[in-house]
């Protein structure tokens, strides 16, 4: 290949170390049918340095870059706007792909990677819905609730719904320490490193600030 590599600073060494967390949970979240890839420039014959997903296309970590991504950095060179590049593409073998590369930009803004993610369209469906579905319990994902709140103060409602509810099921939770019990519970899931929680939370349970402060000093301890 006729184009250099970018030697790559310390700092933009551990810039791209954090994009392989990126790629590999990316890879692990959608599942069979895409294909996540992680390139360096520094090393243009070998710059896969991770892929996770479905492995759909036959390469392995070390193989090179592709001639669309030595395109692309020519492209970066007449355009250093470009940051992405979505388009469709076919395999080796043919197969339909959906495309997306990402350009990696370490110190003082030089590209020092792509960030790959290909879309296989002729995946099975039974494959796609398998991977939308919850897992079963012998799956290593877990299956967990989120609260997608618009404010601090709707956060903190839908963590003390949820906590007096778990709260109240429970049989062995005397009448006394309800309110303790659903502050210990918020105080696991973080509620209290917002800021304001407390006045929140005692607000929302309409308690005593001094309360709030007292459940949580006897959790610390």
């Amino acid at each position: 290949m006729s184009r250099h590599p970018i030697k790559l600073t310390p700092e933009d060494k551990l810039i791209l170390e954090s994009y392989m967390t990126l790629a590999e949970g990316l890879g692990s979240y959608l599942g069979e049918s895409y294909e996540v890839i992680l390139h360096s420039l520094a090393d243009l014959e070998h710059s896969v340095i991770m892929i996770s997903g479905g492995a759909h296309s036959g390469r392995t970590k070390g193989s090179p870059i592709t001639d669309l991504g030595l395109s692309l950095i020519s492209e970066i060179e007449e355009h250093p706007e470009t940051d992405h590049l979505n388009y469709f593409n076919k395999d080796e073998s043919g197969a339909d792909i959906k495309s997306c590369t990402i350009v990696i930009r370490g110190a003082n803004h030089k590209p020092i990677g792509f960030l790959c993610i290909n879309c296989y369209l002729g995946t099975p469906l039974d494959t796609i819905l398998r991977g939308l579905m919850p897992p079963g319990e012998s799956s290593a994902a877990a299956s967990l609730e989120e609260s997608f709140a618009g404010d601090t103060a709707s956060l903190i409602s839908s963590t003390l719904r949820s906590a007096r509810e778990q709260v109240f099921r429970d049989p062995t939770v005397s009448a006394g320490n309800i309110n303790k019990e659903i502050v210990s519970l918020m105080y696991e899931k973080g509620i209290f490193n917002l800021k304001d929680a407390v006045n929140e939370v005692a607000h929302q349970m309409h308690i005593s600030k001094n309360t709030v402060y007292m459940h949580l000093r006897n959790i610390q301890k």
